[in-house]
């Protein structure tokens, strides 16, 4: 339906449809709820909720989660579980923040409110230039993995810095906590390994501050007996896989350095978007 809308109106992307036009949507979208289901889709905000909750749990009996359980010998009895996140806005001045908030600690486990949030942030620039900044909050521990542990799925990363040392190009491992000079280029790898295959795998690599991507533009690409859709964000870099065969593969991009200093980045992440 949706991309019937875009065709009709020759939009490229959705964020291209027009208001009149996501309004015509959502009818046809509620309209084809209470042909399918026999009732109209509920406005009420907890019993959209509750539809959803039940949804997801309800799917643990499908015909593709029974099949999965049975291939990767996962118990039926264990079941499944909701996590329900609740998002609010923390720009209204110092006595709001930008957090997360959860009903008991996570480190302990004790049945009380536990949150951590920040309420202020300063950037400094000590380089030349412009820069534009941006702050994401990441959970995260002190010391990042030292190697790929999934099972199913797992990531590793490596940093190069590119240069000419005057007969030719040349990839120098980038060690932890070296320090960037602006217009350094430096390529990034990506090496991802399947023990099975997967459906709709999403790889996430988030972008430290001081780095610009040299390729600006979202595509799809084909190469190493697979395909996927490599999407450029302000604050990193994603591939989407529809369909990821048992196997290891490897994936680069490049960056330029805006900014002098040392970075850290977050970590990488390989995970599978359908959860039986």
């Amino acid at each position: 339906m949706l991309e019937e809308v875009k065709e009709a109106g020759g939009y490229a992307l959705d964020a291209d449809i027009s208001a009149e036009d996501l309004e015509k949507l959502a009818e046809g979208f509620k309209a084809k709820v209470k042909e399918v289901l026999g009732k109209e889709f509920p406005d009420d905000p907890r019993e959209q909720l509750w539809g959803g909750i039940g949804a997801v749990f309800s799917s643990w009996n499908g015909k593709r989660a029974v099949s999965y359980r049975r291939i990767e010998g996962i118990p039926d009895e264990w079941g499944t579980a909701i996590n329900v996140q609740a998002m609010v806005f923390g720009n209204m001045g110092d006595d709001s923040a930008t957090g997360v908030a959860f009903t008991r600690n996570l480190a302990t486990g004790d049945n009380k409110f536990y949150g951590e949030w920040l309420s202020t942030i300063v950037v400094e620039k000590p380089s030349k230039g412009f820069a534009f900044a941006s702050a994401t909050w990441h959970f995260s521990t002190e010391r990042l993995p030292e190697e790929a542990r999934g099972d199913l799925l797992a990531v590793e990363r490596s940093y190069f810095r590119r240069f000419n040392d005057g007969s030719g190009w040349v990839l120098r491992p980038l060690a932890d906590g070296e320090e960037i000079a602006v217009g350094d280029q430096i390529e990034v790898r990506l090496s991802i390994r399947a023990k099975h295959a997967a459906e709709y795998v999403h790889l996430r690599d988030p972008r430290g501050a001081g780095f610009e991507p040299e390729t600006l533009h979202s595509q799809y690409k084909w190469d190493l007996g697979i395909s996927w859709y490599e999407e450029v964000r302000d604050s990193g870099t994603n591939f989407f896989f529809e369909w990821l065969p048992a196997g290891e593969y490897t994936f680069k991009y490049r960056l330029r350095a805006n900014m002098a200093g040392a970075f850290r980045v977050g970590p990488a992440v390989l995970q599978s978007m359908y959860a039986p």
